[in-house]
């Protein structure tokens, strides 16, 4: 292949690439954006197609977070081609109770990113960890939201901090609240 035929060939790639875009196909090719439903049994089931969420153009950046306070997750999804964002209002498991725990670190810096909170529900233990990115283009929620299905209350609450620091506030603490934690306070 000479020099002429390779650039008519980079030509002919660049414009099919081009073609794609204008088709909803990324780049890389289409990708779908998954979005799936935790069933409470260890599996989960995909719901992209009927959430909405596959419906955007080659999605990238997606954060989760409580936007509307009512204690589950939305997801603002900001798509590289087409419309610039979508919000996905989550109306599913309205029913269940849910704990909301704001952290404040002091040793272990304002944020707390690291900090993992333990949370007793009945006979089960629930484990989150404060991250400080989790996503492409995206920063979730910094507040841990602790799902406790059809509990009314958490037992106690444990936060092991990012500077070795533990510190157990023994409850109940009444599904739909949020509590603020100072660490060493």
């Amino acid at each position: 292949m000479d020099q002429k035929d390779r650039a008519k060939s980079a030509t002919d790639f660049a414009l099919e690439q081009l073609a794609r875009i204008k088709r909803g196909h990324s780049f890389s090719g289409y990708e779908r954006d998954l979005v799936a439903l935790n069933l409470g049994d260890g599996t989960f089931l995909d719901i992209s197609g009927v959430s909405g969420a596959d419906s955007v153009t080659d999605g990238r950046g997606a954060l989760y977070a409580d936007l509307d306070d009512d204690g589950d997750l939305d997801i603002f999804l900001r798509a590289m081609h087409g419309p610039a964002h979508r919000v996905f209002n989550n109306e599913i498991g309205q029913d269940a109770g849910w704990l909301r725990v704001v952290l404040e670190g002091r040793a272990s810096g304002r944020d707390a990113f690291g900090a993992v909170v333990r949370v007793r529900v009945g006979d089960r233990t629930l484990a989150r960890q404060k991250s400080g990115g989790s996503g492409y283009l995206a920063q979730h929620d910094p507040r841990i939201l602790v799902g406790l299905g059809r509990a009314k209350q958490a037992e106690w609450i444990e936060v092991t901090w990012p500077s070795g620091a533990k510190q157990r506030l023994a409850g109940p603490f009444s599904s739909g609240g949020t509590i603020r934690i100072i660490e060493s306070k």
